[in-house]
């Protein structure tokens, strides 16, 4: 589970990380996410960003699926994708 942020709102839902790779996530949670918008959440040590690629909604809740555009790891170091 993960606290997601779909900006440019600024408060977090709560989401579950069903899917992770180098350059793109996806997420199962109860709010709508515009294709198109962007997304942020904290996953180990990384700060990621991401750009909703699809929202569909299924019989338990919408699936996003999201680019990762950004990473800043813990460390201060920026990425373009994840150390997986």
């Amino acid at each position: 589970m993960v606290q997601l942020r779909i900006i440019p709102e600024t408060e977090t839902v709560c989401a579950e990380l069903r899917n992770i790779s180098r350059h793109g996530v996806a997420l199962l949670t109860q709010t709508f996410a515009e294709p198109g918008s962007y997304v942020s959440f904290y996953f180990g040590g990384s700060r990621i960003y991401g750009q909703v690629r699809h929202c569909r909604f299924t019989r338990v809740g919408f699936v996003i699926g999201a680019r990762v555009t950004d990473v800043f790891h813990d460390d201060g170091q920026l990425a373009s994708a994840l150390k997986l």
